[in-house]
């Protein structure tokens, strides 16, 4: 599948291309969570499962479906009923928000992948200190929605204009 057809089933079918971008986001959100808590602990990405962090019990395939199973779950362990943080979800839905923020700004361009790409990296910057609860987690908050967020805003301002042959955005004069 090459970017041509990408951007021909976009024109087909728009509302379908942004739910299958809204579907991809949660599911990268669903591993960036993985990332946010495994990582600074030095664990495997790919393995073990997912697991109740009170009982151990790992998660079936349908209890790890990106906020629809903690819907359904009500937010608790299926086996011992232990809450489960809200952050799982919080972080499925922003990514999947901003993905399609960025799919609608972009469309189906090699900016979105880009976007998408810094995207997710935000998502996990601005979510580790909540998780890891670092001493100075307030300061790398502060520095993080400082610095972070002016740029984000403003890659979607009206001065961007998409070159008409390539679909790439170039600064208006």
């Amino acid at each position: 599948m090459n970017v041509t057809t990408l951007q021909a089933m976009a024109e087909a079918w728009p509302a379908g291309m942004l739910l299958a971008v809204v579907l991809f986001g949660l599911a990268i959100g669903s591993f960036l969570n993985v990332v946010i808590v495994r990582v600074p602990e030095g664990r495997s990405l790919w393995h073990p499962r997912s697991a109740c962090l009170g009982c151990s019990a790992q998660l079936a395939w349908h209890d790890n479906i990106p906020v629809l199973s903690f819907l359904w779950l009500r937010g608790r362990c299926r086996k011992c009923g232990m809450r489960i943080s809200r952050r799982y979800p919080i972080v499925e839905a922003v990514t999947a928000a901003a993905l399609a923020a960025a799919y609608l700004a972009f469309g189906p361009t090699g900016d979105f992948i880009v976007a998408a790409v810094l995207l997710a990296a935000l998502v996990v910057a601005l979510a580790s200190p909540f998780v890891l609860g670092m001493p100075d987690a307030r300061m790398a908050r502060a520095d993080r929605a400082s610095f972070g967020w002016p740029g984000f805003l403003t890659s979607f301002s009206p001065s961007r204009a998409r070159h008409p042959d390539f679909g790439q955005s170039i600064a208006r004069p």
